[in-house]
């Protein structure tokens, strides 16, 4: 029974070694082609595995445990030409993408930045709004919901109780709609949040 055991562990980190040992990693820098300067916040994604990373104050991005393999990836970033490629990784070899981006025909004041994308000001159908942080620095409040209240068309803040430090309840429009949700989608950094209430 206990060789059996033992034996069954040694199966399990024999063959977690083994599939270690069959991914790469991939690193390298995105950079301005006319400038040469570093670009902060450009995606790398393996589309094949659906994987990727975005680069640091520096334009360095990191991907690791990549499986050895050729894949099609893919360089965006907003006011610049998309850049494609494909690339081969080597088992427990590290691949370098040094990548310069050429900026693109569309003027960043034809782009509308939302939560969850970059689309063009003529394809947006809903309506958007805005608050800089240079209008909520000042405001003492308690979370981030309450610093919207009265700054956002169509956002309703309300609190759910009188208590100090209380939850707040938010709408966004659609207040008597049957079927969906009007609670909002909450979006950092890409990666959908949940936030009890």
């Amino acid at each position: 029974m206990i060789y059996r055991f033992l034996l069954s562990i040694g199966l399990v980190f024999l063959f977690a070694g083994y599939s270690i040992a069959q991914s790469g990693t991939v690193e390298g820098q995105i950079t301005d082609a006319e400038s040469d300067e570093n670009l902060i916040g450009a995606t790398v994604l393996i589309e094949d595995l659906d994987r990727g990373a975005t680069t640091d104050e520096e334009g360095n991005f990191t991907i690791d445990g990549v499986p050895a393999g050729t894949f099609d990836y893919r360089v965006t970033y907003v006011g610049y030409e998309t850049y494609t490629g494909e690339i081969t990784v080597e088992e427990e070899e590290v691949t370098t993408l040094n990548i310069s981006l050429e900026p693109g025909d569309i003027g960043l004041d034809e782009l509308v930045v939302t939560g969850y994308g970059v689309d063009r000001r003529r394809e947006i159908t809903g309506s958007q709004a805005n608050v800089r942080s240079r209008d909520i620095r000042d405001v003492p409040a308690q979370n981030t919901e309450s610093m919207l209240q009265g700054r956002a068309a169509g956002v309703n803040v309300k609190t759910t109780s009188g208590n100090p430090g209380g939850a707040f309840h938010v709408n966004v429009r659609g207040q008597g709609s049957i079927n969906a949700a009007t609670e909002p989608l909450y979006i950092v950094d890409g990666v959908q949040m949940s936030f009890s209430q």
